[in-house]
């Protein structure tokens, strides 16, 4: 099998797209409505349901969750689709993260958020934020770690479920990052929220900024920072 040609380079697309869906558990029916835009979007390839077959028999090979590129995939999809997966995820993530789960309390903040994160990937030792700048957006960490600093030293550990770069956007008086935060997983996803993004949300729904702030000054408190 030559992997320059357009069949082939499908065909890694799609196994990348089947691992990508089980990974982010997805609904069967939100499965087939992606794999029937690709193969559309790629028929002049010939692949179908019945080609679609690996020819040694065993299948693709598994690929590690932390390098499946959520970006280049959501790329390849139509935009109703792209939102209906960044809802369906976003779901999960507001669950999950405590910056975000008071939000339950409005069942339309949830997709209003949804369609405006935007996934991110960093590696080993790689700054996502820096101590001291602008504010361009808040992270929710969906898989890895970081390292939270101030004053080149070690403040907190952040795993899966934790979140960064809130600060500046719901504190008045902190006009710049506090904290900066260093990947040292050696791959780590995050979901980010732009700042003009979240404060447009912040105007929509009045609860957003007082539910995010009273979280964030918890966790500065259980720090002692």
């Amino acid at each position: 099998l030559n992997f320059d040609t357009p069949a082939a380079k499908y065909e890694a697309l799609l196994s990348e797209v089947n691992q990508f869906m089980t990974m982010h558990g997805l609904p069967h029916e939100l499965r087939g409505r992606i794999r029937t835009y690709l193969e559309y979007r790629h028929s002049g390839h010939g692949m179908t349901h019945e080609n679609r077959r690996d020819p040694t028999g065993s299948g693709p090979r598994p690929l590690d969750p932390a390098l499946i590129d959520d970006g280049y995939i959501l790329s390849q999809l139509s935009p109703r689709l792209r939102r209906d997966f960044k809802l369906h995820t976003a779901q999960g993530l507001i669950r999950s993260n405590p910056l975000l789960n008071g939000l339950l309390i409005r069942s339309s903040i949830a997709p209003a958020i949804a369609d405006v994160l935007e996934p991110a990937i960093f590696l080993c030792d790689e700054r996502a934020v820096g101590e001291g700048e602008p504010p361009r957006a808040m992270a929710f960490i969906r898989h890895g770690a970081f390292k939270m600093q101030r004053r080149m030293t070690d403040v907190a550990s952040l795993e899966n479920g934790s979140y960064f770069g809130e600060i500046p956007f719901l504190f008045d008086n902190v006009p710049l990052q506090p904290f900066g935060a260093i990947a040292v997983s050696p791959v780590a996803h995050v979901d980010t929220l732009a700042g003009e993004k979240f404060r447009a949300i912040a105007v929509l729904y009045r609860e957003v900024v007082p539910v995010m702030k009273l979280v964030s000054e918890q966790r500065l408190e259980a720090l002692n920072l």
